[in-house]
């Protein structure tokens, strides 16, 4: 599982200045990207800064992960601007899940079974079936070798519930072959 969340910070930034004044594990490269890479520790989640004083915490593997790293980043940014930071937004925005569905898959009858209207599958150009369920609001990607990664949603129950009704969507899809 990855979670990801996005906040605002009531402070603008210079990022070329703040890059030379934080720790070692910082990459700016404005030529690349906009945002300024903070990781706190090696194997922590990365905190993207921008100058507008937005920022996203990508790579969390809990939610728990995701508000210790915001914490921990804006207790660092405090320091280096030598005055406290005040959250003025957050929220978790997005959780990718991955699942196991432990059979190998025919991708276009996946596709027909599942419904033309709600997937997608092109092999040219993703190996994958896109797929949209009902009640959620996420992408589900499923490739042949049975794996799958939900994308796009919210909330964790609902990422997980989505995973099932697939499960069982694709069970009874193949008792019927």
């Amino acid at each position: 599982m990855n979670v990801v969340g996005v906040g605002l910070l009531d402070e603008e930034f210079d990022l070329n200045s703040l890059a030379t004044s934080l720790p070692e594990n910082v990459r700016y490269e404005p030529e690349m990207h906009p945002g300024l890479y903070l990781r706190i520790e090696d194997h922590r989640p990365l905190m993207i800064i921008y100058g507008t004083g937005k920022f996203i915490v990508t790579g969390a593997k809990s939610e728990d992960e995701v508000y210790n790293t915001r914490d921990e980043g804006t207790r660092i940014l405090s320091e280096v601007t030598s005055h406290p930071l005040d959250l003025k937004q957050f929220e978790l925005c997005n959780y990718v899940l991955s699942g196991d569905l432990d059979t190998e898959l025919d991708l276009s009858t996946i596709t027909v079974g599942l419904g033309l209207e709600r997937t997608e599958y092109n092999p040219d150009t993703i190996s994958a079936v896109l797929y949209t369920p009902e009640q959620a609001n996420c992408t589900v990607m499923i490739f042949r070798s049975g794996k799958v990664n939900i994308v796009g949603e919210s909330s964790r129950e609902r990422s997980e519930q989505a995973f099932q009704e697939l499960k069982d969507k694709i069970r009874s899809l193949l008792a019927e072959e």
